[in-house]
Parts: C-alpha cells; sequence; structure tokens
C-alpha cells in the first residue's frame, strides 16, 4: 500500500487504459506490463509507501490529510499542486530515530542497512518528490493521485 502519482500524459494515460483492459480480459498482459514498467521506471512516477519509510510523515504531513483534500477528479493540478509543492519546500524534515525505525519494523543492521542509510533514503525521497512536483508543474500537467 502506498501513494502512487503519475504526472498526466499520453504513457500514463495509455498504461492505464492497458490495465483496464487487461482486467477486463481485452488486452495482453506481457504488452500491458512492458509499458506499466517503462512508465514506473520514469521520472513520470513517484511513490511513497504507507510504511515507516514514508517521506510525507517525515515532514510532519499525511496524505489523507494534507492532499486529498486537494484533489479534484482525483488529481493535483493549478495552484493546488503549486501549494502542495511549496508545502513540501517549506517543512523540517525530521529524519526518524533508530528506535522509531524500529518500532515501525525497519530493518536496521550494522552493515547496508545503518540508521544513516536511511537517513539517506528519506533525504533522496524528498528530493525526488520535489523533481517529480516541479516536473508537473513546469510541463502544466496534472497529477493523477492514487492514494
Amino acid at each position: 500500500m502506498g501513494a502512487d502519482l503519475y504526472i498526466k500524459n499520453e504513457a500514463t494515460t495509455a498504461m492505464m487504459d492497458d490495465m483496464r483492459q487487461v482486467l477486463l480480459g481485452t488486452a495482453d498482459f506481457d504488452a500491458a506490463r512492458s509499458r506499466a514498467m517503462s512508465v514506473l521506471n520514469s521520472e513520470d512516477y513517484f511513490r511513497d509507501a504507507y510504511n515507516g519509510l514514508n517521506v510525507l510523515h517525515t515532514l510532519g504531513m499525511s496524505w489523507a490529510d494534507d492532499v486529498i483534500p486537494l484533489l479534484v477528479d482525483g488529481c493535483l493540478s493549478g495552484q493546488s499542486l503549486i501549494d502542495f509543492q511549496r508545502k513540501i519546500e517549506s517543512m523540517v524534515q525530521i529524519l526518524p530515530t533508530a528506535e522509531m525505525l524500529k518500532k515501525n519494523h525497519v530493518q536496521i543492521d550494522e552493515y547496508l542497512m545503518t540508521v544513516e542509510a536511511w537517513h539517506d533514503f528519506l533525504l533522496e525521497k524528498r528530493e525526488k518528490l520535489r523533481n517529480f512536483l516541479s516536473r508537473a508543474i513546469r510541463t502544466e500537467s496534472e497529477v493523477i493521485c492514487s492514494l
């Protein structure tokens, strides 16, 4: 479970159409999967899992309380999109302690999955969200939100 955000464009619209057709049994699964993977691995997609590594939580925000009220027909666009990006920019990111990570069932070890590594992950995640939102604003695109 998580927040899935897509910049609305030809590729993401086609991918969603493919998914609907696969569910209806009228499209080739492998072709649809191939198109979906290209979108999911692009700058047109952002995901924030609903777990102990949720980037919005580190900003004192939540998808339910801070984003859903901004949506119109499941999308962020125009001034609402700009306002959301400004809020992301203005919030102080508070990174979780080791105790908080463990409480949220995040694996920690002394080699690869250190607290510092998770902090780097969360800092990078915020930067990816910033870049994603900036791209949507720059291209004057709606952001489809599956929350």
